[in-house]
This record gives structure tokens, sequence and C-alpha cells, in this order.
């Protein structure tokens, strides 16, 4: 990352837009975040099968870096991506391993919808949870394990 930065700061021209100049900074700031969040996945090719490592918690605390209000930032997939890694390890991953095994899926399904989107309304501000409340909302409705009414409600707050 610091060779990258480096490189920008010897390129950076004053010729260069200040949106150019804003969307590299954020790809440099926010493209590690992904392949380290990835390392967790090992891909057998001979059995098609897909594992996860088992990280201890402190591994993720690169997460804890990002800035989850990087307004400038928002236009970059590479931070996007990042957002959801951040939410992923943060909470989604964490709630369902909460949830007593006496309710039905459909209504585990239904407590994790509602507690990632109200998870993302307390955390990010402004753009950021315009962004991420919509592409919250999109994989709810996407994966359609949400009873209408729930689904109708998260909308209606949104």
């Amino acid at each position: 990352m610091n060779t990258e930065k480096e490189f920008y700061k010897k390129h950076s021209t004053p010729g260069l837009s200040k949106e150019l100049k804003n969307y590299e900074e954020s790809n440099i700031k926010y493209r590690y975040v992904n392949p380290k969040w990835m390392f967790k996945v090992d891909y057998d090719p001979s059995t098609k099968k897909i594992t996860y490592k088992d990280l201890p918690d402190s591994y993720y605390d690169f997460l804890k870096q990002i800035d989850l209000n990087d307004e400038k930032a928002i236009d970059n997939s590479s931070y996007t991506i990042a957002l959801g890694r951040y939410a992923s390890e943060m909470n989604d991953s964490k709630f369902p391993k909460t949830l007593p095994d006496s309710l039905t899926d459909l209504n585990k399904d239904e407590m994790s919808a509602i507690n990632g989107y109200n998870y993302r309304k307390k955390v990010f501000k402004g753009k950021i949870l315009d962004y991420e409340l919509t592409e919250c909302l999109k994989n709810i409705i996407k994966v359609n394990h949400c009873d209408k009414k729930v689904l109708d409600d998260m909308i209606t707050d949104y």
C-alpha cells in the first residue's frame, strides 16, 4: 500500500480532476480489505467445495480501520465492498449464532434481516447510510426470506 501511495504522489499532476484523485486515493486506501477478508475462504477444486478457515476474532481488527462515513469514497467499489465486509464481520455473521434453535428458519431469517437493517441504521450516516440500507433491502428482497409484513415495515422505515 505504501508503494502505491508513493507512486500516486509522484505521478499526481495538477491536471488530474478532483474526482479522479478522490477515486484513486479511495482505491489505494480500501483495496486491501477484500483480499485480506477473503483469506478466510478456501476452495477445493477437486470437490468444488468452499470451506472457511477458523480465524481468531482479532484477525478482523483491520476492518476497524475503515472510515465508515467516507462520503468521498462512496463511488468506489473497493470502499463499498469494504463496508460490506465490515458489516458482515462486525454484525451479520455473529447474529444468527445467538438465536435459539426453537425458532423456525423463517423466523431466524426475518430476525437476522431486521438485525442487519437496524445495525446499518446505527452505524452509518448520510450518503453511506442511504447506500447501505439500499443494498441491505435489495439483498433481503433478492433472498426473499421474510414475511411480506416484515419486509413492508422495513421498506416503510426506509
